[in-house]
């Protein structure tokens, strides 16, 4: 049995403490939309940014240095000569940068305000698809640029491609447009284009392709004409063509399909691509790689027979959801579900079983695990290890939310109201169906009511007897992101900042002092302090909402979609960024005493929970400023960890302690203290205990 001993030390000095959110390593996923390649490198347009990869995609890391935004939704390379090649990026919003050495570093070379939807490398010349403001071209390598809109009816551009001596455009609604002049001017080519929604473009055997929201055309005059070609693809949008020597791939909303006949016949390949759909396909000496929407980027060594997950790196992945349960971190994303049972030091696939990679909420409830997915509730009796679908009753099973109270589960559905099982999910039953045709983005229970916070307005069930109530008139807004159910307080997160309700939701009052941001998609609590995840970060709040203080320091992935704790920590969901932690000693230090008294002498109080599994809050009281430090030894006397060495101001105080990397048994806490100028000095020692 081993004893630790922890050592708190209080001195006057300077706080050097550094701090600050960190991203975990993974979940491993996010979307892709487009690719580029120089020599053997290669590089991925993702949420979180520029990754690159040299080694066929099999590893990845971020390349993102001097990009001011991290949604990246085209890239491209233009060689300049044998020694020197620029790589282009182009932004959601933020413009486009531009690259001389493999994407070690960026630099904005136009502010366009929009979109960049697609980049062709024309010879050394450089051409961009906008969003709203047309095509722009740069013969210089992004030092001067100018509008080649002559003739382009349609200002959203989605995709360019050089076919022979033309250049041809494909737009959001206007269709084809052709120019014969290097994009001096364009012309409509829409013969036979029943559908004008044009996704992607590509050349294959003197044929030129279109994807489009309904399947592929083909035209054998440089677009004079166009007939459908896409026999045994069905009518599906088509998001990427990529040609490849005989073969041209096609990346569609249901998967890769594949043609040997310039896209007159396919053939679906799809054998181990879990990912729907395929925004975007590349090829990298032999091997074909697809990116797809949320998980992540599959590469195929057999022209496309078989795919292979080739993600380790890739920490982009929007985590929808967050849930803690006795030491595990689970996350739900487009990749499926991933746990962590070392804080986030690593994440693991837990999706066996599942029909789809599409998981909106994850919800512990006793021994079980439950996931809410685009196919319906899904169990798991073992941990994660394999799943069963539980959808018996359910009309509509889109599973947008979920949550519990001591017996009863509840899951909230994309238009089908909200439904509930008493039988860990074996059938369910609607609740009331007056929330149809409601897309239950949260739910709440505080054991009395259940809350259903919806794109109509926040509902409660239970309130006035069996069915539902609107109670949001009092918010100002619509759309109701979160809902928390905490102590005696209801709190909404809306598109309209926090508000909290004392009485169940008759009343509501705003709780947005402090926060420069009100789109709130995520609450959470850890004791009496409360969490807010917003479109540009965190904030947190230690008086029930009254006012917040922001809390996103470090934190490179601003849009927070989902937020949960633990005793020591609060994790993040990001759009696009994965998961990130923060210690919550970071920003929640200190706690005043009632009335604002300050403590009378030093105090190490009992440390809870106790025995402990594997985190635990110490507690203790400084009458005047001290400098804290807090380590933590074995029974040998040898130093563990060091938990802080800060100066802090009087008052009560708290610090988290993971234990997780030690063994059972019984430890000791100490505490020294010398007050400013040593005009004080105390210690005492308590007993703690971990329990695994």
């Amino acid at each position: 049995m081993s004893v630790l001993l922890l050592v708190i030390v209080l001195a006057s000095a300077h706080d050097h403490a550094q701090g600050g959110w960190n991203q975990t390593n993974g979940p491993f996923g996010g979307d892709i939309r487009s690719f580029t390649t120089h020599g053997t490198k290669m590089f991925a347009a993702t949420k979180g940014g520029v990754f690159g990869s040299s080694d066929t995609a099999k590893n990845w890391v971020n390349l993102s240095n001097g990009l001011t935004t991290s949604y990246v939704l085209s890239l491209a390379t233009v060689q300049k000569n044998d020694s020197t090649a620029y790589l282009f990026a182009g932004m959601q919003a933020g413009g486009i940068f531009r690259s001389q050495n493999d994407a070690g570093s960026w630099i904005p070379v136009h502010a366009v305000p929009t979109g960049i939807y697609c980049l062709l490398a024309d010879g050394t010349n450089l051409i961009a698809g906008t969003l709203g403001n047309g095509i722009l071209g740069t013969p210089d390598f992004g030092v001067t640029w100018v509008s080649m809109n002559v003739g382009l009816k349609d200002k959203t551009v989605y995709a360019l491609v050089r076919e022979g001596a033309n250049l041809v455009a494909g737009t959001a609604s206007g269709g084809v447009f052709v120019s014969t002049n290097d994009g001096a001017s364009w012309s409509v080519a829409n013969i036979g284009l029943s559908d004008t929604t044009i996704y992607s473009l590509a050349v294959s055997s003197g044929t030129l392709l279109a994807g489009t929201s309904s399947g592929v055309f083909a035209s054998t005059d440089g677009g004079t004409s166009w007939a459908p070609a896409g026999n045994g693809m069905g009518s599906v949008a088509v998001y990427s063509l990529l040609n490849s020597g005989s073969m041209v791939y096609a990346g569609a909303e249901n998967g890769v399909f594949l043609t040997s006949t310039a896209g007159m016949s396919w053939a679906p390949a799809n054998t181990g691509l879990l990912g729907n759909p395929v925004f975007s396909l590349a090829q990298n000496g032999t091997a074909i790689v697809a990116g797809t929407a949320g998980s992540g980027s599959f590469i195929s060594n057999n022209q496309g027979a078989n795919w292979k997950l080739s993600n380790t790196g890739l920490t982009t992945t929007d985590a929808y959801s967050l849930e803690e349960n006795a030491g595990t971190l689970y996350t739900g994303t487009f990749a499926g579900v991933f746990a962590s049972r070392d804080g986030g030091g690593s994440w693991n696939s837990i999706n066996t079983n599942f029909t789809t990679t599409y998981v909106y909420a994850v919800l512990s409830h006793g021994s079980d695990l439950f996931a809410g997915t685009q196919d319906g509730v899904f169990i798991s009796t073992s941990d994660g290890v394999d799943w069963t679908d539980v959808n018996f009753g359910i009309a509509k099973p889109d599973i947008w939310s979920m949550t519990a109270d001591t017996a009863t589960i509840y899951a909230g559905t994309a238009g089908g109201g909200a439904y509930y099982s008493t039988n860990r999910g074996n059938s369910w039953n609607p609740v009331h169906y007056t929330l149809n045709n409601t897309f239950d983005l949260s739910l709440a229970a505080d054991g009395y009511r259940l809350y259903a916070g919806t794109l109509r307005g926040l509902f409660v069930y239970g309130r006035s007897g069996p069915n539902w109530t609107l109670i949001d008139t009092a918010l100002s807004t619509n759309a109701i992101w979160s809902v928390l159910a905490g102590g005696r307080n209801i709190y909404a997160g809306t598109d309209g900042g926090v508000f909290v309700s004392s009485d169940s939701g008759l009343t509501w009052i705003p709780a947005t002092a402090g926060m420069a941001q009100r789109v709130i998609y995520a609450l959470a609590s850890s004791g009496p302090n409360l969490f807010a995840g917003t479109q540009t970060g965190t904030y947190f709040s230690t008086n029930n909402g009254t006012s917040w203080n922001p809390a996103s320091e470090g934190l490179r992935d601003s849009t927070v979609i989902s937020l949960v704790a633990d005793s020591a920590y609060l994790y993040a969901g990001t759009l696009g960024g994965g998961v990130w932690k923060r210690p919550i000693s970071e920003m929640v230090t200190s706690v005043e005493p009632p009335g604002g008294t300050l403590p009378h002498e030093f105090v190490l109080h009992q440390n809870y929970p106790n025995p402990f599994n594997p985190s635990t809050t110490v507690r203790y009281e400084l009458p005047m400023a001290s400098r804290v430090r807090i380590e933590v030894f074995n029974t040998l006397g040898q130093l563990v960890a060091i938990l802080a060495d800060r100066f802090e101001s009087p008052g009560i105080k708290t610090v988290e302690w993971n234990a997780g990397n030690v063994p059972s048994g019984v430890y000791f806490c100490s505490v020294k203290a010398a007050g400013t100028g040593n005009s004080a000095s105390f210690r005492d020692v308590k007993k703690m205990v971990v329990l695994k």
